[in-house]
């Protein structure tokens, strides 16, 4: 994080460009993860199978080995359900540590994150999605980059963006007229 260094100067620490001339957007920064909305319902899908098919042997009182395909998908659901919700949980918190800056200039993004920054160049990028929290008042904002590009093969960033949802949206309209992909006349690229 940037404390006590002029906007628009270089970062002593790991060199990176200011950001004079950029629009930035600050929050939580995560890796991709299956949404709880996604794997629960498999999960629960799963879980029932397995409940219908233990039901089945029971009754016949014969425990046949087919059963344990199924036990250890439930098990890896379960174990990804529960990574997807703490990933949720901490991404939304507003007290999270993984602090998380995009900056946008019309040549493209830049990634800041305590792992390193990356570069996403203008043209890879084919939108800028925003999911307002059903749970929480934060916004996900994702990258959706071109396939086929080079910067396609790479993990597609996530932010969590914390305040109203007019400020919210306000900051996702901003970042997409900078790099083209959306314009105040409503169209775009």
């Amino acid at each position: 994080m940037r404390v006590g260094i002029e906007s628009d100067a270089r970062c002593p620490e790991c060199g990176a460009d200011g950001f004079a001339d950029a629009f930035v957007i600050q929050g939580t920064a995560t890796r991709p993860v299956m949404s709880p909305i996604t794997i629960i319902p498999i999960l629960v899908f799963v879980g029932l199978l397995v409940a219908v098919r233990l039901s089945v042997v029971i009754s016949r009182g014969a425990l046949t080995f087919d059963i344990i395909p199924l036990v250890v998908t439930l098990v890896v659901l379960a174990v990804l359900a529960y990574g997807s919700l703490r990933s949720s949980k901490e991404a939304t918190s507003t007290t999270s540590r993984s602090v998380g800056i995009w900056q946008f200039t019309p040549s493209g993004v830049i990634v800041r994150e305590r792992r390193g920054n990356r570069h996403i160049p203008t043209h890879a990028v084919a939108r800028i999605d925003c999911v307002d929290s059903l749970i929480a008042p934060v916004s996900r904002l994702m990258i959706v980059t071109h396939p086929f590009v080079k910067e396609s093969l790479l993990t597609t960033p996530i932010l969590y963006v914390h305040g109203t949802r007019e400020e919210r949206r306000a900051q996702w309209r901003r970042a997409r007229e900078v790099l083209g992909l959306w314009s105040a006349s409503g169209s775009g690229r």
